[in-house]
């Protein structure tokens, strides 16, 4: 059996809620119906008072070990979300403590139990300050300071390149952004064909991307208008597009001088500064070079790299060796070749 760490985030406070089970998709229920019969803890409440399009569920952890599974990471991801002071978890996970205390290291390295307004407190260190939750080669996780994670090349964030799918079934699990289920339609992403929007008073929630209201206007995406900026010394906001600090130039975009890039050996992906040494040498290039988007003979879009066999044979081409015309009435790609015989593409 799999065993599963959850987090749902609330897009009209950004609280978050952490859980535990062997079924999201029956544990998603149970919290939805509780919410509409007994809401009696804080995240109920805040299911009934926003409802639940206002919320974003996903699996974060997923593991064959129950006991580490519930009684450690449970506990790790409620202190790395800071959701049992800042959210809508009402104990520390795990087995659950006392409201209103905390697990904290001591002078002697020692886990506590200890009162978060205590005098005590303020001389501890949170349990997992300094730590990181890794996975090795062989997808082993484990809790581990982050020194020895930085300076070890054995070991990747504990979701670095993996995502929260659903099944055709409807059943969530968390896989490699690589699974070839994916590609096969078999998983697809969760939150695809949803977007996160807000109406005329600000209210946001999710819905579907064929919602009418946004075609009416009714509802807008939840960043349209809005932009994110930097000022001199670094720090960074989220201002109206049309914000006057804009125009004057005390403000400006945080992705002003820096370009998304890819690492040429290894395929990592970094935002860089167009001054980075990485970037300048080229061991880093812009993604705009190394990829581009094609189609098929049946008009299907491709993001793919330029030395894709499919782009190097002719299988792929570019939008722009491609044209619309009429075939019987009906606007058709085709292909355009030098002898300017065309091919039909759906």
């Amino acid at each position: 059996m799999i065993y599963s760490i959850y987090k749902v985030t609330c897009l009209v406070s950004n609280k978050v809620y952490i859980g535990y089970t062997h079924n999201f998709v029956s544990r998603k229920r149970r919290h939805i119906n509780l919410s509409k019969i007994n809401p009696k803890t804080q995240f109920h409440r805040a299911i009934q008072k926003h409802g639940i399009d206002a919320f974003v569920w996903e699996v974060i952890y997923q593991s064959l070990d129950k006991n580490h599974t519930k009684n450690v990471m449970e506990a790790y991801f409620i202190q790395e979300y800071n959701s049992y002071k800042c959210g809508y978890n009402c104990t520390l996970g795990g087995d659950g403590q006392s409201p209103g205390h905390t697990i904290m290291i001591d002078s002697n390295n020692a886990p506590k139990i200890v009162d978060i307004h205590s005098t005590e407190s303020k001389t501890m260190r949170g349990i997992n300050k300094g730590k990181v939750v890794a996975r090795d080669i062989d997808g082993k996780c484990s809790i581990m300071l982050k020194t020895d994670y930085d300076a070890s090349n054995n070991y990747v964030g504990v979701n670095k390149g993996k995502l929260t799918a659903k099944t055709k079934t409807g059943e969530f699990v968390h896989v490699l952004k690589t699974d070839p289920r994916l590609l096969t339609g078999e998983l697809v992403g969760m939150q695809k064909g949803k977007l996160s929007v807000k109406d005329i008073n600000g209210k946001t929630c999710q819905v579907s991307v064929n919602d009418p209201r946004l075609i009416t206007g009714e509802l807008v995406a939840v960043s349209k208008g809005i932009t994110s900026v930097k000022d001199i010394n670094g720090k960074t906001y989220k201002v109206p597009v049309n914000d006057p600090r804009i125009l004057s130039g005390e403000l400006t975009s945080t992705t002003t001088g820096t370009v998304i890039c890819e690492n040429i050996h290894t395929g990592d992906r970094l935002v860089l500064s167009i001054n980075d040494p990485r970037y300048i040498s080229g061991e880093y290039q812009h993604i705009n070079k190394l990829y581009i988007t094609a189609v098929d003979i049946n008009g299907n879009k491709f993001r793919i790299k330029k030395t894709d066999p499919r782009y190097i044979s002719g299988e792929l081409v570019t939008k722009s060796k491609t044209h619309i015309i009429l075939v019987n009435g009906k606007p058709t790609r085709v292909r355009l070749t030098k002898s300017l015989d065309t091919q039909a593409m759906g």
